[in-house]
């Protein structure tokens, strides 16, 4: 069979993960004019969107699926060396209806033939992909990471049937998801991606209450989810201090399952099996995929020695 990584295009620009590994801090705007511009697109499109939403609820609704319109946080501009990022807050219906729908078609029993209701965003002059200040997309950001225990363990999920993603029964990292607006540091657009990150794990692995918990995260890379409309995805490598396989317990409404065999490893050489093993498994999705992607680059890079410093010592 083919992976569901694999059946979904990426794109990644080595040069800037290095950018983003080597800063600490990245300036960003938190302003509403990109998130008018996408209401603007949605309501010009309304008509087409409709039945795709009125659809979706409809699936939801009978799968128990949950399907709420949180706040979350989104990119309105890309990341330039020299310039803020731009953020705005939208509704997780606008990324539904925007990024998650375009370039799809919704087709009946009646009818085989639909029309696609949102184009793919490229640049109509070449085969591109639009850049996030000219795409009419939510792009909410999506946070991902791979976190490893104090007794050396990858921490993996199995993603339940509940949620509104398209990942259940796939493998997932330790904690995945998207930023909300309450992740947003002012002025400070990495914390605010790390907090979202920190965020999605400590939900995911039920650590969110407990206290004293000691971990560092850092970011490994930036790619857009083409699937999704070039949807912006970061994705890092956390390190618990005091944290074991042991301690980890599912958080149910996101996850059915934590991977306990084939796991752990105890040096560098054995944590570099272990992502390739991962890595080309038929059950693991995008999100995982990319983060075993880019600890595998981070660890062959010359951030080396400072992923090795986090993990090991």
């Amino acid at each position: 069979g083919v992976k569901q990584a694999d059946k979904l295009i990426r794109f990644y620009s080595k040069q800037l993960n290095k950018y983003l590994m080597k800063k600490n801090y990245i300036p960003a705007v938190l302003s509403q004019k990109g998130y008018e511009k996408v209401r603007r697109y949605i309501e010009s499109n309304y008509a087409k969107i409709l039945p795709y939403f009125s659809y979706y609820v409809r699936k939801c609704t009978n799968e128990n699926r949950m399907f709420e319109n949180h706040k979350k946080l989104c990119m309105s501009s890309d990341i330039h060396k020299n310039r803020p990022v731009m953020l705005h807050i939208g509704g997780y219906y606008d990324t539904y209806v925007t990024n998650i729908i375009c370039g799809r078609s919704l087709l009946s029993n009646d009818c085989f033939e639909g029309s696609v209701a949102i184009p793919f965003p490229k640049y109509s002059f070449q085969n591109k992909l639009k850049s996030i200040e000219f795409s009419n997309m939510n792009n909410e950001i999506g946070v991902s990471t791979i976190a490893i225990t104090s007794d050396n363990c990858l921490i993996l999920f199995t993603r339940n049937n509940r949620t509104a993603t398209d990942d259940s029964g796939l493998l997932i990292p330790s904690g995945t998801g998207s930023a909300s607006d309450t992740d947003y540091c002012e002025n400070n657009f990495l914390q605010s991606v790390l907090n979202g990150i920190n965020r999605e794990l400590l939900e995911e692995t039920s650590l969110i209450n407990k206290k004293n918990i000691e971990y560092t995260t850092k970011i490994t890379g930036y790619f857009r989810w083409m699937e999704k409309g070039g949807k912006p995805e970061f994705v890092g490598v956390t390190k618990f201090r005091n944290v074991t396989l042991a301690d980890i317990q599912c958080e149910k409404s996101e996850v059915c399952q934590l991977q306990t065999q084939d796991v752990s490893f105890n040096n560098y050489s054995e944590l570099k099996e272990l992502i390739n093993k991962y890595i080309n498994k038929d059950n693991i999705s995008v999100p995982l995929h990319m983060s075993l992607l880019f600890l595998r680059n981070a660890m062959k890079s010359k951030c080396r020695c400072e992923i090795c410093k986090l993990l090991f010592e």
